[in-house]
């Protein structure tokens, strides 16, 4: 190799290594940059925060789910201030008369932030008998898996639907990658609600509605049990509890 390829090379070797967006995690995967928000992405995110309002005022619903959009993928690159006034304008679009632009606000909100939980909840509140939009609420609020909302959403595991059950389950299975004293709180009372649904099916004789609830529920409580916890090993309420009881419930992590 001749001395200027061979310059070369090196001066390439350096300036990979102190690019940003070069860098690399310990384990030799490549780690994604930051990005933070610049003056272009705070307009643009204000810019269809805008656009939102004015739709909600002209009562266009095409208008509504197209800002509600927009505002979802612009939301990243606003400040702190800028993304609560986005989420809580989008969340007006809760309030049309419309019953397929609130379903696509509720689906849109769960892809925002926190800040979006509130109204999730509050919306679900108000939904009652409208099985499948609370179900899409509930599931919503526990995509943006709020630290302080994870109550509210487990409060459905004592709903009388077992669609709502579920979806309380499939919610809470959201907050995965929280701290894991926040996942023991919500393992803990997922088992104590699996535990009263098993004890029910395992009745010399059960009722049609126990064996039916607990075949229902069985898959959701799984699933979100392993994703929360980890373990991949465990099945069935007694054995998750044993476990929980002498072993997870006091480990610093999962």
């Amino acid at each position: 190799m001749t001395a200027p390829k061979f310059l070369s090379l090196i001066f390439a070797l350096l300036l990979c290594c102190f690019t940003p967006g070069y860098l690399f995690a310990q384990d030799g995967g490549e780690e994604k940059k930051q990005e933070e928000p610049t003056e272009e992405t705070i307009a643009a995110l204000k810019e269809a925060t805008a656009g939102m309002t004015k739709a909600l005022t002209s009562k266009s619903d095409t208008d509504i789910i197209y800002f509600a959009k927009q505002i979802v993928e612009r939301l990243k690159g606003g400040d702190e201030r800028g993304q609560d006034q986005a989420v809580d304008t989008m969340a007006k679009g809760l309030k049309v008369k419309s019953e397929d632009t609130r379903k696509v606000i509720v689906e849109q909100l769960g892809k925002t932030n926190h800040r979006a939980a509130k109204h999730l909840l509050a919306e679900a509140k108000k939904a009652k008998k409208e099985i499948g939009y609370l179900c899409d609420c509930i599931k919503a609020a526990g995509a943006v898996h709020d630290p302080k909302s994870w109550k509210e959403i487990l409060s459905y595991l004592n709903h009388k639907d077992n669609v709502v059950i579920s979806s309380s389950i499939v919610a809470v299975g959201f907050y995965a990658e929280e701290d894991t004293k926040l996942r023991q709180e919500i393992v803990k009372e997922l088992l104590k609600r699996y535990a009263s649904v098993a004890s029910a099916y395992d009745k010399p004789n059960p009722s049609t509605t126990d064996k039916e609830r607990y075949n229902f529920l069985f898959n959701p409580f799984e699933s979100t049990l392993k994703q929360l916890t980890k373990k991949t090993d465990l099945q069935g309420a007694n054995v998750w509890s044993d476990w929980f009881r002498k072993e997870g419930e006091d480990m610093k992590e999962w």
